[in-house]
């Protein structure tokens, strides 16, 4: 018994008052009183199918006897109606799709029954190959219409013309989305005949351009994208591939110029060079992030969101980078996405300290890296994603695209201004905070202490001759207050912004101060100020220190400064 997959069905529909006619395909011609039965006689016998499947309306069951005893064919009648509603077209489509098997391969005869059928078979033949994954070998029709008595009616293959729809809803997915498969598997459908004739490496080629195409920009990668969409608009222009395609491919053409279009809006706008390393050679300028800002908007209105949020998270970086004219835009990425957290950080929550450029450009990062990570983390979060999320992520692509001309409003250099700031401990030793007002040139003084040792603060700054302004803390628990650490950090975050740089002193006071002010210093660190630490050393005995505090030690610088 054949297997589904290898069974071959003529479909076809039958008509009233079938009368003898004499068909032909080529040479041969054969005569019968319906062209089906003349059709099987005329297709190569490889091309023949094995079962025929007759539709016939209440009138034209009489005419399927006639079928039956003239073909050697195992013949199934479907009864349907004459199709005067939609409920019955739906229904007659519905008969034909449940009628043939999947993975069948399947031929059509739309030469008799009324005028309108043949829609319905080229309507059905569509959902089968879709839903059925039918293979379409042949639509075949009589031309009983325009032909003089004498002569023989040719039986014509329409098959072509049903492949147009096939190839224009490929090129409409790929216009859309950017996805070039359905015009590959169109591709693939046609290589055989090629084959045979010796041409197919041209449609080979092409069709490797669409299929890199198709993965790159599934992918949602901006720059292999771009290179793929350049070969690919490349490979258009070569005469003989268009030579091949006008031969194999319907209105190859506009299809072409179709494809060419999109092609050449998404490819990257300058010389590409060979080798591995090809990226270095891309130039970041405003031309370049137009074309990413034309795959942002691909993947935007084909409903791509997660690709969307994603390649505008990273579009935004670049138009940072460009303002920042970073040359090794590609690898310096790291410092510049941790400025905009720190920017997001910011505006949060001293927006008063940013300009009002930064504080929209704050708002908009956060809300794109928010959105960007809801739709990455693919519904891997206790809080369900909003619907409108589209719409939002729209309302926000368009407000940093509108900007992107305007300099100012991707400068994301924070803070700053207020000199340097000195952080200190001051236990119960009063010579290092006056080594440290001493040996640092500062502007502003933050010290650590407690409610016993700030009783001396007065009396150290006036020995120092210090002149810049002091902001003491003290510490509720100077011996045990490790846990003091994170609030205190918090509550002077503002004033380490506002500096221009930090230098922090780690030697004096007690291990919980000291641990307060590395606290300090690795939030500065993550501020991205310029900090380093130092320490001091008092060479003499412990005595002669006690009873004279008052002499400067020796620095060290624990980190490099920033240059």
């Amino acid at each position: 018994m054949m297997s589904k997959e290898k069974k071959h069905i003529l479909l076809t529909a039958l008509g009233m008052n079938p009368r003898a006619v004499v068909y032909c395909m080529g040479e041969k011609t054969k005569e019968a009183q319906i062209s089906t039965i003349a059709l099987l006689s005329l297709l190569p016998e490889e091309e023949r199918p094995d079962e025929i499947i007759a539709l016939c309306t209440q009138e034209a069951k009489n005419t399927f006897p006639i079928l039956q005893n003239n073909v050697a064919l195992t013949c199934t009648m479907v009864e349907i109606p004459v199709a005067k509603t939609d409920s019955e077209i739906w229904g007659i489509m519905d008969r034909i799709i449940e009628s043939i098997p999947e993975h069948c391969k399947l031929t059509l005869d739309v030469t008799h029954s009324l005028r309108h059928f043949p829609f319905l078979f080229f309507s059905s033949s569509l959902y089968l190959t879709i839903i059925k994954n039918v293979n379409l070998a042949g639509v075949y029709y009589g031309m009983l219409e325009g032909k003089k008595p004498e002569e023989a009616a040719p039986i014509v293959n329409l098959l072509p013309i049903l492949k147009m729809t096939q190839w224009y809803g490929a090129a409409q997915m790929f216009y859309k989305t950017g996805d070039a498969m359905p015009l590959v598997q169109c591709l693939e459908d046609v290589s055989q005949k090629a084959v045979l004739e010796k041409e197919n490496v041209w449609l080979k080629e092409i069709r490797q351009a669409l299929e890199k195409w198709s993965y790159y920009m599934g992918s949602a990668v901006l720059l292999e994208t771009g290179k793929a969409a350049q070969e690919l608009s490349s490979v258009l222009q070569n005469r003989k591939i268009l030579e091949s395609l006008k031969k194999y491919i319907p209105a190859s053409q506009k299809l072409t110029e179709y494809i060419q279009e999109k092609a050449s809006s998404l490819a990257i706008p300058q010389d590409i060079q060979e080798g591995e390393n090809w990226k270095k050679g891309i130039v970041l300028d405003h031309q370049e992030l137009e074309r990413q800002a034309r795959m942002i908007e691909s993947y935007l209105a084909s409903n791509q969101i997660n690709h969307a949020a994603g390649t505008i998270r990273e579009w935004v970086v670049n138009r940072v980078m460009m303002g920042m004219c970073c040359a090794k835009w590609l690898k310096d990425r790291n410092p510049i996405e941790k400025s905009l957290q720190i920017l997001k950080h910011v505006s949060k929550h001293f927006d008063d300290l940013l300009r009002p450029e930064q504080k929209k450009l704050g708002r908009l990062w956060d809300d794109v890296t928010e959105k960007r990570n809801i739709l990455h983390h693919h519904g891997m979060r206790n809080s369900e994603m909003v619907e409108n999320i589209k719409k939002s992520l729209q309302e926000t692509w368009k407000q940093l695209f509108d900007k992107r001309q305007e300099e100012s409003f991707w400068n994301i250099q924070l803070g700053g201004g207020r000199g340097t700031l000195l952080v200190s401990p001051l236990g119960l030793s009063k010579g290092l905070l006056f080594s440290a007002l001493t040996e640092v040139a500062c502007d502003h003084c933050l010290v650590i202490g407690s409610e016993q040792s700030m009783m001396t603060l007065d009396e150290i700054r006036n020995k120092a001759s210090y002149q810049g302004s002091m902001e003491p803390y003290k510490m509720k628990e100077p011996f045990l207050g490790f846990q003091e650490a994170s609030s205190l950090v918090k509550e002077i975050e503002k004033t380490l912004l506002l500096a221009d740089k930090i230098i922090c002193n780690i030697t004096g006071g007690t291990t919980a101060q000291q641990y307060v002010i590395q606290a300090i210093y690795e939030k500065a660190k993550y501020l991205e100020k310029d900090v380093y630490r130092i320490a001091f050393i008092d060479r003499r005995d412990v005595l002669e220190q006690k009873n004279n505090p008052y002499v400067a030690g020796e620095m060290i610088k624990l980190d490099k400064e920033r240059e």
